[in-house]
Formats: C-alpha cells, structure tokens, sequence
C-alpha cells in the first residue's frame, strides 16, 4: 500500500499505527498527519502555514482566485466576496433552490435511468449563475464538461475557455459578483480566475454531496431531517477530504515541534471516522448528528480562515434539495455495493452514481416503509 495508490487507506494505516501525530516521507518531503482535533484546529488557524506553491495543477486552472491565492491578496479576496455569501441572503438562496430543483425534476419520469452525480452538476451549475450572477447562462453545460475534463487530467489546457466565458460576463458588467469584482481597482486576469473559481467551486462538491444523500436514502430508510442527513453524508464523504498545509521555517504549533520544510496534513477521511470519536463510524445514522460537531472531529468543508467560503451556501443547496425531493422520488442505485471513491481535489465517485428514478406516489410521502429498511452505510472505499 502506498500514499500514490490509495492515500486514504494510507492515511488511516499511519493514524493507527503512529497516533495523533503521525510523521512519514512523500516525495522526499517530510509529512505530518494530524488527527488530533485540537491540533487540527490549531493548523487550521496558524498564520505561519500555506497552501501548496503556485505551480500545483489546481493554480493552472484557478490562478490566483480565492482557492488559491496565499496572504494578503487571499485576505482581500475573502473581504470582498464575503458579502455574497452572507446570511441575509439566505433566503433568495432557498427560493432559487427550490425553484430549480422543481424544474430539473420535471424533466424525470418514473423508470428512467440517470446519471445521479450529472443530474445534480446540472442544478448546482444553475444554483450557481443565480446566486452568484443573477441569471442562467448559455454556457452551464460547458462548464460543467470543461470541469469534468479537469477531473480526469488535471493538465487539461482549458483555461481558453473559460477565459473566454469569464470575459463576456466582465463586459456585460451584471450579477452580483461581477459587479463586487469591477467596484475595485484589479486587473482583469485576476477578475477572470475569481469568476473561474467560483463557478466552479460553488458547484461540483455541492453536486457530489447532493447525489450521495439520495442515494444513502435509498439504500437506508430514515426519518431524520434534511439537516441531518446531509451532515451525516458530509461526514461519510467530505468533499474537502485532505487539507494541506506547509512549514517554511521551524514552528512550535502547541507541544509539537514542526521542521521545516514539512507538510501538515489534516484528513476528514481519517477523523470522520475514528471509533473514539463517532460511534460506529462506517455506519449511516443521520440522527446522531449533531448541529455542532467539535471543533477538529468534523471538517468536510476544511476550517479556520481558510475554510470554503461558500459553505453556507452548499448546506442551504443541499438541504433545501433533499428536502424536496426525498417524498417525491427515490434515486434506486443500479449497483447497490461499494462504491469506488476518488479522492481528487475532492472527494467523489468513480462511477457516477448511476441510478434508476421511481416517482413517490403522495400516499407514500413522508413514509419511510417506502423506503428499504436497513442501518449500515459508509461501506464505500
């Protein structure tokens, strides 16, 4: 087993056998894997640690957008596109959930055979130009293919293209974050990679979280709410399942010594399901998720400054999803077993999540006989 062939397994293998701090080489650096949580947060809050050097495959595409961009220039981004997100604007974001998951599920019929993880990029796509353009676009399904592209190689050289979509959405000098991005004196290469960046980070991992909770519900029958189901399904598959940070000069982070240069790693993979800190962790219980885990035992979205300014929003898009299509349609996996997971920039499947629609009929609406009994989940690997 190693790190390059099945990281996760990795770094679960070296949490056991080392503890809370666990110190092993990758790529002739030396590594820190932290599963203890108030270290986790500690990292996650230290102003002396980075993200990755600018020549990562993730910089070609986002340049220096929010995602990407280290020190002030990062500090900056985050207090002008902080009001975007804010939590005055919460309702218009359910209002524009729920009208476009009405109308991407009027496109279904009971039988069909869908795509779920494409299903569900088509309405995080459209969730994404309206909240953060005040419109749909032409160019969703580009997008969202240019993104699959980069998926599967992340040199993909599709930056041409989006490029090209950001610019025309500068000239027409509309939508909320278009207008946040000309009210200040940047140049417009910096404008694109933002616009680039949140399009595509508002929508994939929202996406990938969205078609994981209708299929936990319907291979396992609960009547736990909306909120709950999805912070369970976060906890068995963080979108953001490996953060890293680095060490330029040696640090003392509490009563560890950190040598520089090092990497800190902090994994959800590893501590979403440590036993000691949730119950049975393989298994899917939605109702004993609480409404705040502690602070280093449940990170899905990353945490401390750098956490995923959009989180507010992904648990709304999600909530408010699930919440109207969990009585009205059944998502019946075509393949019911363990699923392949790639842990990519985030976490998702390999396959898709192919599964056969079958339309609740009102009598079975809120009735969890309808749905196949059972209590195991997380099984995937």
């Amino acid at each position: 087993m190693s790190f390059a062939s099945d990281p996760i397994g990795t770094l679960r293998r070296l949490a056991r056998e080392q503890g809370e701090v666990a110190q092993f080489e990758w790529n002739g650096k030396r590594c820190y894997l932290l599963s203890n949580p108030r270290l986790i947060q500690r990292a996650f809050t230290h102003h002396d640690l980075h993200k990755r050097p600018g020549q990562a495959p993730s910089h070609c595409l986002l340049g220096n957008g929010l995602m990407t961009s280290e020190g002030d220039l990062n500090r900056e981004q985050r207090k002008l596109l902080r009001p975007l997100f804010a939590a005055g604007e919460r309702p218009r974001w359910q209002q524009i959930v729920r009208q476009q998951v009405e109308e991407l599920a009027t496109e279904w019929s009971d039988g069909q055979q869908v795509v779920s993880l494409q299903e569900f990029g088509r309405l995080s796509m459209a969730v994404a130009c309206r909240v953060l353009l005040d419109r749909r676009l032409a160019e969703e399904g580009l997008i969202h293919r240019v993104l699959e592209e980069v998926l599967q190689n992340p040199l993909a050289e599709v930056r041409p293209t989006l490029d090209e979509i950001a610019d025309s959405l500068l000239r027409s000098g509309k939508g909320p974050l278009v207008e946040a991005l000309l009210s200040v004196p940047l140049d417009d290469e910096l404008r694109r990679d933002e616009i680039i960046t949140m399009l595509l980070g508002a929508h994939e991992t929202t996406a990938t979280t969205m078609a994981f909770c209708m299929r936990m519900l319907a291979l396992y029958s609960s009547d736990a709410s909306a909120h709950q189901v999805v912070g369970e399904t976060l906890r068995l598959y963080p979108p953001g399942w490996l953060v890293a940070r680095l060490v330029d000069e040696d640090l003392d982070l509490d009563e560890l010594r950190l040598q520089a240069p090092c990497a800190v790693l902090m994994s959800a993979m590893v501590n979403h399901y440590r036993e000691d800190l949730w119950e049975n962790p393989h298994l899917f219980r939605p109702e004993r998720f609480p409404d705040h885990p502690a602070s280093g035992t449940f990170f899905p979205f990353g945490g401390g400054r750098r956490i995923c300014i959009g989180e507010a929003l992904a648990w709304v898009e999600a909530e408010e999803t699930i919440d109207y299509l969990r009585n009205r349609w059944i998502f019946d996996p075509l393949d019911r077993g363990p699923v392949q997971l790639l842990p990519l920039a985030s976490l998702r499947p390999a396959c898709g999540l192919p599964a056969r629609l079958r339309r609740l009929h009102p009598r079975h609406r809120a009735d969890p006989s309808a749905i196949q009994s059972g209590s195991a989940g997380g099984e995937e690997r």
